[in-house]
């Protein structure tokens, strides 16, 4: 599944060693939302900035990502549905 079209938006952020530094806290804090998850650091220029958007995907479905995004932020984590 790893391959799948649906994924989730974690975080946008200066730069990729934050977006990595952003993944490591995340699953320290919710190691059981995490689990079996791989970060997808992806960098992005928009109106002449740079960052680096912080997803996961792997998700079968857009309700299993809707899903996701719900259990995340229940515990506090920011979640956006991202297609890739």
């Amino acid at each position: 599944a790893a391959s799948s079209a649906y994924g989730v938006q974690l975080a946008a952020l200066a730069s990729e060693a934050s977006a990595q530094a952003e993944w490591a806290r995340l699953t320290k804090a919710a190691p059981g939302l995490f689990a079996g998850r791989t970060p997808v650091v992806e960098r992005v220029e928009h109106a002449g900035s740079v960052f680096f958007r912080l997803r996961t995907r792997g998700f079968t479905s857009i309700a299993d990502a809707t899903e996701f995004c719900a259990h995340a932020k229940a515990q506090g984590v920011a979640c956006t549905l991202a297609r890739f």
